[in-house]
């Protein structure tokens, strides 16, 4: 979720006169308490890190911490059914329900990109097999173009098409991704800072953002240093290479970005008038930090952990909107527990039954040597839901400005 406006910075907290008239007593708003926001932006995701980190300094000395260890992937697999699918269905719900007028004029997002991937997974399970030498070659000229500048990127070293085009989607996946959970947490900071006046300079906007994305390129790079073979899901996924010079960049470079934004937002404003920014913004910002930076997350529950708080990141705005389309709270409060509930059975459906029974019917795992439908419907919707959440979180438009700032 990124908030964004129609300005030359495009971005929720710029001042506006209409904003400024819209906007409610300063600390009085929000998402759906202050306290409750506090621990679902950020500070519950930082408190199961520190335990996170606990359990890993006794895991060689405790059966205890490893028991707990070896357990809880089994928890984040039930919390992530009832947490994050529903996450990814709410943007589908807000983003389809707005008439069609809306999905025409978001046209490519919401039209477009769907269609292209659910075709591309068609096509790779229909000609899963296909030799694809000349995908090989395209790819082997160029590497040999990008060799002095140290890339190599992985094309072609699939010897089918359908492994090929798994792979080729997963690191599409995992660079919307990373940009979109940074652009969510910005989002977080800025609409926490305009329920409570802390006005923020476009410089200093610009500064917030530019540490969040750090964090994102730091966490790419150090991944795409060297070429190793991962697991995802069933399926395997091999890292491209990029200079190491670009991953010590970044790494000099987001943490000068945090202690700048630490010093210069933080620390001087609250020196020269005694302003702090809201917790509930503060929180949302280190977590970031906390769970993605190579060096400071947690190896063992990193894959676990952060799509989880991320969907639990989510979830109070989504309540936001369904509180505001209700005059009556007792009403609004039975509409989000209706439609949530909703969205964790037909999460179930999308993301686990229904990929389950394609893949029993068309013996994806006997031929394909992976439940290719599972992996296909967790790429599709990781996919998806960046360009759903691009056409969202407008501030432009007049409902989103309702819903969120009332």
């Amino acid at each position: 979720m990124s908030l964004v406006d129609n300005g030359v910075e495009g971005k929720l907290g710029e001042e506006s006169p209409a904003l400024d008239q819209e906007a409610a007593q300063p600390g009085s708003q929000a998402l759906i308490s202050r306290t409750v926001d506090f621990w679902l932006l950020g500070g519950a995701s930082i408190l199961f890190w520190l335990f996170c980190h606990f359990l890993e300094i006794l895991n060689p000395h405790s059966a205890s911490a490893n028991g707990f260890i070896n357990n809880l992937p089994a928890l984040f697999a039930f919390f992530t059914l009832i947490i994050n699918g529903p996450h990814f269905l709410a943007s589908y719900h807000l983003a389809y329900s707005r008439g069609w007028g809306f999905i025409r004029y978001h046209w490519f997002q919401l039209i477009t990109v769907p269609s292209l991937l659910a075709v591309a997974l068609i096509m790779g399970d229909i000609m899963f097999g296909l030799n694809i030498t000349a995908w090989t070659s395209f790819g082997y000229a160029l590497n040999q173009w990008l060799a002095p500048l140290g890339i190599f990127l992985v094309i072609g070293a699939y010897p089918s098409f359908g492994g090929e085009l798994i792979h080729q989607l997963a690191t599409l996946m995992y660079l919307t991704v990373g940009w979109h959970y940074t652009k969510q947490v910005f989002g977080c900071f800025m609409v926490y800072s305009r329920f409570d006046g802390y006005s923020l300079s476009s410089e200093e906007r610009n500064l917030i953002k530019a540490s969040l994305l750090s964090v994102w390129g730091f966490n790419f790079f150090s991944i795409n240093s060297v070429m190793n073979k991962s697991q995802f899901y069933s399926a395997t996924s091999i890292s491209h290479v990029f200079p190491e010079t670009l991953y010590q960049f970044f790494e000099v470079f987001t943490v000068v970005l945090f202690v700048l934004v630490a010093y210069r937002i933080f620390y001087q404003r609250y020196q020269k008038n005694g302003e702090l920014p809201p917790a509930a913004a503060v929180v949302a910002w280190l977590a970031m930090f906390v769970w993605w930076m190579p060096f400071a997350r947690s190896e063992t529950f990193f894959l676990f952990a952060v799509p989880l708080f991320h969907g639990l990141q989510y979830l109070p705005f989504y309540k936001k909107v369904i509180d505001a389309q209700h005059i009556d709270p007792s009403t609004s409060t039975k509409s989000f527990t209706y439609y949530f509930c909703f969205l964790i059975a037909a999460a179930f459906l999308a993301f686990h039954l229904g990929p389950e029974i394609i893949d029993s019917w068309r013996e994806t795992e006997s031929r394909f040597e992976m439940a290719y439908w599972l992996v296909g419907a967790v790429l599709f919707i990781n996919i998806h839901h960046f360009f759903i959440d691009n056409t969202l979180w407008r501030l432009r438009d007049e409902r989103v400005r309702r819903w969120l700032l009332g």
